[in-house]
């Protein structure tokens, strides 16, 4: 007779990251068919522990229905838990701390680390769901190495400013508008930096707010107080420049500036145009070219590129232009969804972000 044996749990314990993303995005796929909540978290905890004592802690702490990545490296868990309300996350939270309680050291003093991942159901991108991954990761990292680590890179990067060595742009939101214009450092002093930047810019800006500044070159933002503007001199004044860590930037934001440009064409009904690409992010394509000859139809274009062989095509359309007296600069707002093109931009700001990251590391050793 077959020896049947009950399983203790039946919760998912994954330890490869990939595998949670591909449960993390079918669960989040079922979640928006089904109309069922869904929530997540991030937990670290904050002593080196047995992988048994780690399991009982999942064991103890969640249902059978939940989805858990744990990396024994970090001590770190993120965790998917269908069927539950954020509302209630407060509830679990609590459990989880009166379990690790029962397993600690006895002269542990830290607590239990508990961040709450805000999810968008109608939003099945995947970068989306690295990005909740991400932000665990950057929380165990928040220690006192990884804030030194971001200090040195807060000087380096205010003294590429500084030196005008690296495109900024100023990023601000109005009316549900994202306003992005490159800015020129003309003034640091005392922790104050005044750049100069077009109208537009200053118009969606307010005293006593915040601002982003853009560093393109390496894919980092800064975020700043906003201390005075000038609408005569088109300036604004901004202090407390401080790099905002990976985790609080939505990897859609990322833009990279391309270690060489990339030929490309613009097409609209029978004409074409012959254009250069600068910088790219998942959803823009910074670049330049003359484009005074294009017959463009309700802003509707598509963008050819031919690389490694192949020939990509995206829809697009302006969402900015400004000819400078020698060339026509625009950005272009991805409109296309096709796998295939979109997985080349992808490929490029992936690429040459680590690229960018890596060369910043070595400036800062």
């Amino acid at each position: 007779m077959f020896n049947y044996q009950k399983p203790k749990s039946l919760i998912t314990i994954l330890e490869n990251k990939h595998d949670f993303i591909n449960a993390y995005s079918r669960e989040l796929y079922r979640a928006t068919r089904y109309n069922y909540p869904v929530s997540s978290l991030n937990i670290i905890i904050p002593e080196k522990i047995t992988s048994q004592k780690i399991k009982d802690f999942i064991i103890d702490s969640f249902r059978e229905s939940d989805i858990v990545y744990c990396n024994d490296s970090s001590q770190s868990l993120q965790v998917l838990l269908p069927y539950t309300p954020e509302a209630h996350l407060d509830i679990i939270i609590d459990r989880m701390i009166k379990s690790y309680e029962d397993i600690k050291k006895v002269d542990v003093t830290s607590q239990l680390k508990c961040e709450i991942i805000s999810l968008t159901k109608n939003d099945d991108d995947i970068y989306s769901i690295i990005y909740a991954i991400e932000s665990a990761e950057n929380l165990t990292a928040a220690n006192d190495a990884t804030t030194a680590y971001f200090h040195t890179i807060s000087k380096k990067l205010l003294t590429i400013v500084e030196q005008g060595n690296c495109e900024v742009n100023l990023v601000n939101h109005y009316c549900g508008m994202k306003v992005n214009y490159k800015a020129t450092l003309v003034n640091a002093k005392e922790g104050l930096y005044t750049f100069e930047t077009d109208a537009m810019q200053l118009a969606a800006m307010n005293n006593n707010e915040q601002t982003l500044i853009e560093i393109k070159k390496y894919g980092f933002h800064m975020s700043a107080d906003v201390e005075n503007i000038d609408f005569i001199l088109n300036r604004v004044t901004l202090t407390n420049l401080v790099v905002m860590q990976y985790n609080s930037i939505h990897a859609a934001s990322l833009t990279v500036e391309l270690k060489e440009q990339l030929s490309a064409q613009l097409v609209s009904l029978d004409s074409k145009a012959d254009i250069n690409l600068s910088a790219v992010s998942f959803n823009e394509i910074y670049g330049c070219g003359d484009i005074s000859q294009l017959a463009i139809d309700n802003n509707t274009l598509r963008l050819l590129i031919n690389k490694d062989e192949q020939q990509y095509t995206l829809l697009v359309k302006f969402i900015y232009s400004k000819f400078n007296g020698q060339t026509q600069k625009f950005t272009l707002r991805i409109m296309d969804t096709s796998e295939k093109s979109m997985e080349l931009f992808k490929s490029i700001v992936t690429k040459r972000s680590r690229e960018c990251i890596q060369e910043l590391k070595h400036l800062c050793a």
